[in-house]
């Protein structure tokens, strides 16, 4: 399968399984609470999906499932589903997924950031507020692109030593010690 069919599948299946993919960025739309669905539903329930409704983190598409009638017969999958749920998750960092819940779909709205990353939400922001401003770079030498001026290779006394040191925990191999003399020392 080349790149092209994979990126055609991608696409083409979103607007097969109830608009949304796993990863995708969501919120829930005004009524989520007092949506038909959300009024049948346990009290626990219902204090997990303010939760959800109320955070500033951005929340994911997990899993989308679809709500199969028992007697499907022969047609196509996705022509026999009743209806689209999504397990959807909090994303407390980037990558760290948190609680989750079963939601229908159409208490969802996609949020397309485009090609950029979505918007770091201010519960994850530092509390650290330094703008660093930006200065004027010193030239130390007439000509900019000499490297010697940029590495520092001129500072200081750069010269090899000259004077032999020794070793006093490291024996000196003896004239008939080679490789294959320590190979055999292995066995």
């Amino acid at each position: 399968m080349n790149k092209f069919e994979t990126l055609l599948e991608g696409t083409f299946s979103r607007f097969q399984g109830g608009g949304f993919l796993a990863g995708d960025l969501v919120k829930f739309k005004s009524n989520a609470l007092s949506s038909e669905w959300a009024k049948k539903q346990a009290s626990n329930l219902m204090e997990k999906l303010k939760e959800f409704t109320e955070c500033d983190e951005n929340i994911r598409v997990s899993c989308v499932k679809g709500l199969r009638p028992a007697v499907g017969g022969d047609a196509q999958q996705d022509n026999q589903v009743d209806d689209f749920y999504c397990d959807i998750v909090r994303e407390k960092a980037p990558g760290l997924f948190m609680d989750f819940i079963t939601v229908p779909a159409e208490m969802l709205e996609y949020i397309d950031p485009g090609i950029n990353l979505p918007e770091i939400p201010n519960s994850q922001r530092g509390a650290d507020t330094t703008q660093i401003e930006p200065q004027e770079i010193e030239q130390v030498s007439e000509n900019p692109t000499t490297p010697y001026a940029q590495t520092g290779v001129n500072d200081g006394n750069k010269k090899l030593p000259t004077d032999d040191y020794k070793q006093e925990n490291n024996s000196k191999p003896t004239d008939n010690f080679n490789t294959k003399v320590y190979l055999r020392g292995l066995k």
